[in-house]
C-alpha cells in the first residue's frame, strides 16, 4: 500500500455507473462551494450582539491579555522600560547616590567572592600574591570597607536638609523635618526587610534551598566559607522547626527590637539572611543622629561644631564605629555649608585683597592635584586588610601604630579613609562626576534593593552558575580558575541586577510612598 492509499479521503474502486454518480455529486458540491465563496461575506456581528457566553469569553480573554502584558512589562528592568524617555534631572547630591550604589555593589561582590577565595586576608600572607589583596585593588571585593562608606553617606544625606534649614534660621522647619524623618525611618528600613526575608522563608519551605545545597556543599569549588542555609521544615511551614513561618516571625520580632534592647558591633545575626546584620546598627545610628540633631538644633553654629567634634572623638575612643561614621557625615555637611557661606563676597579691607587674590590663584593651581592625592590616600586607607594587617607590608606601620589602643586597628584607618573619600568627592566636582554617570546613578537607585536580595540570588542561582563555570572551564590552572570566576560573576550579576530592579519597583518604592501616606494620616 502506498502512502497515498493510506490517506483518509481515498475510496474503494467502484463500477462505472457508480463513478458517474460520484462525479456528478462532486461537481454539484464544488459549484455550491464556489458560489458560496464568491458571494459577499456576511458582516461579523458586533460584540454587543454576541451571545452572552461569547461576549463574556471575549472580555475575559482581553482582560487576561492586558494583565499578562502589564506583568511582562513590569518584569522588564526599569532602564529598558524607560528607553527613549528623557532622563530625570540629577540632583546636586547625586554623587551620594553613586557612592551608595558602588558600596552596595561591592558588598554583593564580596559576599559572592568569599565563598570561593580567601579575599579578606592581607597580601603575602601564606605566600599568596593574589591581585585582589593589593591596596586599592582589593576594594572591588572589600565588603566591610564598603559598609563604612555607606554609613558616612547615610549620615551625610540624612543631615543635609536639617543643617541647611538650621543655618538659614528655619529652626522650626528643621525640627519638623527631623520629626518626619524620625517617624518614617522604621517603616522605611524594616518593611523591605520583612518582604525580602519572607521570600527567603518561602523559598526554604518550597524546597528551593535544598535543590541548590549539593552545589553549595562542593568543597572543590566553594573552598573558603560555607554559609549555612535552612533545610525544608520536616513538620511543615507552620511548625516550630528552623525555617518555618513561626521561626521567621520570631526572627523578625528580634530584628525589630534589637536596637532597643542592646547594640553591639556585630549587630543581630539574622538567620534568614545573615548579610542584613548591619541594618539594625544603621537604624540605631540614624535614630541617635536625629536625636542629637534635635538636641543641638537651637545651638549656635560654633558651639554645635565643637560639641559634634567632641562626640566624634569620644566615639572613636570607645569604638562606637557606626556613630563615628554617622556623626562624621553630619560634620562634613556642617563644614561644607560653612565653606559655601565663606565663598560669598564680603567687604574686605583694600590692603587684604591682593593677598587674598594670590592665595586663591595658588589654590586654583593646586586644587586638582590635591584632590587627586586625597582621593588616592582615601582609597589606600580604605583598603586596609581586616586580618593580618600587622604583617602586610603596605599597612604594617599604620596598624602597629594603633594596635595597642584600638580593638580593631584596620577599622580605625578604614574609617578615616571613608570620611576622607566622601570629603574629597563632595568638594571636587571632577571627582563627583565619576559618581553621577548613568550606570552609577542607576546603581544608586538600586542600592537598598540590591543589598536586600543579593543573598537570596547568590544562594539560589549564583552557586549553581559558579559550579557550572568551574566544572566546564576547569580549575587546573590559575588562568582557567580566574576566567571561570569572572564569567560566573558576570552571569550572576545580570540576574542580581534584574531581581533587585523588580524588587525596587515592587517593594522598596511602594514602602517609601506608604511611609509618607502613613505619616500624613497620623499627623494633622
Amino acid at each position: 500500500m502506498t502512502p497515498i492509499d493510506r490517506l483518509p479521503w481515498t475510496v474503494a474502486p467502484m463500477s462505472s455507473p457508480s463513478i458517474l454518480v460520484n462525479v456528478k455529486t462532486f461537481l454539484t458540491s464544488f459549484l455550491q462551494i464556489s458560489i458560496h465563496n464568491t458571494s459577499k461575506p456576511s458582516p461579523r456581528p458586533p460584540p454587543d450582539h454576541l451571545p452572552p457566553s461569547s461576549s463574556t469569553l471575549v472580555t475575559t480573554s482581553r482582560g487576561y491579555a492586558r494583565y499578562l502584558r502589564a506583568g511582562l512589562s513590569f518584569l522588564l528592568p526599569s532602564f529598558l522600560a524607560r528607553k527613549g524617555r528623557p532622563d530625570e534631572p540629577l540632583r546636586s547630591t547625586a554623587f551620594l547616590d553613586g557612592l551608595r550604589g558602588i558600596a552596595a555593589f561591592a558588598v554583593y561582590v564580596h559576599h559572592m567572592t568569599y565563598l570561593i577565595f580567601e579575599e579578606d586576608q592581607a597580601w603575602l600572607v601564606d605566600r599568596n600574591h593574589d591581585w585582589f589583596r593589593l591596596p586599592i585593588l582589593k576594594l572591588v571585593v572589600a565588603g566591610p570597607a564598603a559598609v563604612l562608606v555607606f554609613f558616612v553617606v547615610s549620615g551625610y544625606s540624612l543631615s543635609l536638609k536639617p543643617v541647611q534649614q538650621i543655618r538659614n534660621g528655619e529652626r522650626t522647619a528643621a525640627l519638623l523635618t527631623l520629626q518626619s524623618a524620625l517617624f518614617r525611618r522604621p517603616i522605611r528600613l524594616y518593611l523591605p526587610i520583612i518582604a525580602s526575608t519572607f521570600l527567603v522563608m518561602l523559598c526554604v519551605n518550597i524546597g528551593a534551598s535544598d535543590l541548590t545545597r549539593p552545589f553549595h556543599d562542593d568543597k572543590l569549588v566553594f573552598q573558603h566559607m560555607l554559609e549555612q542555609t535552612f533545610h525544608r521544615p520536616a513538620s511543615g511551614v507552620f511548625s516550630n522547626d528552623p525555617g518555618s513561618l513561626p521561626h521567621w516571625l520570631k526572627e523578625i520580632v528580634w530584628l525589630c527590637i534589637t536596637p532597643i534592647r542592646h547594640w553591639s558591633d556585630s549587630g543581630f545575626h539574622f538567620n534568614f539572611d545573615p548579610h542584613l546584620w548591619t541594618l539594625p546598627i544603621e537604624f540605631f545610628a540614624s535614630i541617635t543622629l536625629f536625636v542629637t540633631m534635635i538636641a543641638l538644633a537651637g545651638v549656635r553654629n560654633p558651639i554645635r561644631l565643637a560639641i559634634l567634634i567632641l562626640l566624634i572623638v569620644l566615639s572613636v575612643l570607645y569604638d562606637w564605629w557606626a556613630m563615628t561614621l554617622f556623626w562624621a557625615g553630619w560634620l562634613l555637611v556642617e563644614l561644607n555649608s560653612s565653606l559655601a557661606a565663606s565663598k560669598s563676597p564680603l567687604p574686605l579691607p583694600t590692603q587684604h585683597q591682593p593677598r587674598l587674590s594670590r592665595l586663591r590663584a595658588v589654590w586654583q593651581r593646586l586644587r586638582v592635584p590635591f584632590h587627586i592625592l586625597n582621593f588616592i590616600c582615601a582609597l589606600y586607607l580604605l583598603s586596609t586588610p581586616e586580618y593580618w594587617c600587622n604583617s602586610e607590608p603596605f599597612h604594617q606601620a599604620l596598624c602597629l601604630a594603633v594596635s595597642a589602643k584600638m580593638a580593631v586597628p584596620w577599622r580605625f584607618w578604614a574609617t578615616i579613609g571613608a570620611v576622607q573619600l566622601v570629603t574629597g568627592v563632595s568638594n571636587a566636582p571632577f571627582l563627583a562626576r565619576m559618581f553621577t554617570t548613568r550606570p552609577v546613578n542607576y546603581l544608586g537607585k538600586l542600592s537598598f534593593a540590591l543589598y536586600l536580595v543579593h543573598g537570596l540570588v547568590n544562594h539560589l542561582f549564583g552557586v549553581v552558575v559558579f559550579w557550572c563555570c568551574f566544572t566546564l572551564i576547569g580549575q587546573e590552572s590559575v588562568v582557567a580558575y580566574r576566567c571561570a570566576y569572572l564569567i560566573g560573576l558576570a552571569l550572576n550579576t545580570v540576574v542580581v541586577i534584574w531581581v533587585a530592579d523588580v524588587f525596587m519597583r515592587a517593594v522598596d518604592e511602594p514602602c517609601v510612598r506608604l511611609a509618607r501616606k502613613f505619616e500624613r494620616w497620623c499627623f494633622m
